[in-house]
This record gives C-alpha cells, structure tokens and sequence, in this order.
C-alpha cells in the first residue's frame, strides 16, 4: 500500500483534532515519512505504519473526550452532553459543577417543548439560559446565555458530524465599539464609541426566548439597561436584524 495513502488514512482518523493539533500530527507524519525516505527497510516501514496507529488510536482517544450530539436530541439531553470545560457551572460556594448529575439539578425551569432551560439555585447567582434551535436539516444549535452581576457570557454550540463545535463567532459575533454606536443612536440614546469603551460591561446583553426564534439585544451600558437596541431572528441558518 503507497504510503500517501496510508497518511491520507491518518489524516481522517486525526479530524476530530483541532486544526492546529492536525497540522502538528501531519506534519511529523510527513517528516518521518521524508527521513526514512530512499533508505525504507521492512523495519523502517513496519516502525512507520505503527507510528500512523498510535496517533489514530490517540485521536480515536480524544474523540471520546469530545461532547457528543445528535440530531433527536431534547435542550436537555443537549446542555447533559456538553462537558464543564465547554459549558462552565459556578457554585458561588462551592466553585465550578463539575458531575453531570450534579449539573442537571441546578435546572431550575424546564420547557423540552420550546427547547428552553434555566439554570439557577440559591447558591448560585448567574442565571443561566439555554435554548435549542434548529438548523435549516434539523442539526440542533445551542445557544447560552450566563448572566453575572455585571457581565454577560455567551455561547452558541452547532451539532456537526455528531460533535459539538464553538460557533459563537459564527452565530453571535463580537461587536464593535462603532456599530455598538450606532444600535444606540437608532434607539434614542446618545453614547460615543469612547464612551462604550469606558464601561466596563459587557457590551450588549442578550435575552433568549422561551418561546419562537426571536432574540432580543438590550443595551450593556448601566444607564441603558432596559434600552432595546435590536432583535433578531433566526431563520434557520443565521440570525438575522429584525427591520
């Protein structure tokens, strides 16, 4: 068997790998590859097809360390899934939930019908939202909410190839300081862009809802708490500016 082939193998057993650990693994797989080169002894060759196994077997590894997903899956077999790394849960006493069982009791309202979770106990002080969407295919898109006393974090998790993947640039970009300007003059309030640079806030805050596809984008400033800037929905590929 030619060995392009065999690492072209390789390099899908290693896909699961981010794009910077497959670029490592193929890269030493082909300098291996160049240094035996001209010289391949049945030993050299045996060495190198075992080399490709071990980092296939470690890929397959860090596949099961991976969240998984599936297309059926409810809002709370989908927050279940995720693990603590990807989807932080803070006990202001006893610090990040960690045990999956633990986790699913801190669920404090439950809608499966609307695909609608929030998060929240006597302990713990950021509520938390979780809303399952659905892709144009039925791919599930989970989008996070977790409201701080005085920041807001959010997370947004497409299904692909039955993996949770980060999309929260893709879906929920950051926005800048001079479109923040903007959303604030075309809602009535007169804030600069050096004046939104100044607050140490999350710059919008956004609010899920239970029920449709529309989300709604208020303003960060603490002035302007209650300010409606824009709404969006999805529509099954992006969210998009309610006109």
């Amino acid at each position: 068997m030619p060995i392009v082939v065999i690492i072209r193998g390789a390099a899908k057993n290693v896909d699961i790998l981010n794009k910077d650990e497959k670029s490592g693994v193929l890269n030493l797989l082909f300098d291996l590859y160049l240094k035996i080169k001209g010289r391949t002894t049945m030993s050299n060759y045996r060495n190198f097809i075992l080399l490709i196994f071990v980092f296939s077997f470690a890929a397959n590894a860090r596949a099961i360390s991976v969240s998984k997903c599936f297309k059926t899956m409810t809002v709370e077999e989908a927050f279940s899934s995720l693990s603590s790394d990807q989807l932080p849960i803070t006990d202001d006493d006893k610090g990040p939930i960690v045990d999956p069982k633990v986790r699913r009791k801190q669920i404090a309202l439950r809608d499966l019908k609307n695909g609608y979770l929030k998060l929240q106990s006597k302990t713990i002080i950021s509520e938390t939202v979780i809303v399952l969407f659905r892709l144009t295919g039925g791919n599930p898109l989970l989008i996070v909410t977790a409201d701080g006393p005085s920041v807001q974090k959010v997370y947004a998790f497409e299904c692909a190839n039955n993996v949770w993947v980060d999309k929260i640039g893709r879906y929920l970009p950051d926005i800048t300081l001079e479109n923040l300007e903007l959303l604030y003059k075309k809602a009535g309030a007169k804030q600069t862009a050096k004046d939104l640079g100044m607050v140490a806030h999350s710059k919008v805050r956004y609010q899920l809802p239970r029920v449709g596809k529309k989300l709604k984008i208020f303003a960060g400033h603490p002035d302007y708490e209650n300010l409606l800037l824009e709404e969006r929905l999805f529509n099954g590929v992006d969210f998009l500016p309610v006109k």
